[in-house]
């Protein structure tokens, strides 16, 4: 399985180094998804709680999240 993970911050686009995988649960119809991980974080990637997140398994979509 291939993953594609990516954090917007304002105008740009980051590809985060992730240990351990990434972690998607849902419930059922009605309430919001949650996607879950662990990151490298260096100087390179800048990022706020609350910014949009996508995520694809083998080139389908399978969340985005679209906070302001």
């Amino acid at each position: 399985m291939k993953y594609e993970l990516i954090i917007y911050h304002e105008n740009k686009a980051y590809i985060p180094s992730v240990l351990d995988g990434v972690k998607w649960e849902t419930e059922r119809k009605g309430v919001h998804g949650k996607l879950s991980f662990t990151m490298v974080i260096d100087n390179k990637i800048i990022f706020t709680e609350g910014d949009k997140v996508t995520f694809k398994l083998d080139d389908k979509n399978i969340f985005l999240e679209l906070r302001a």
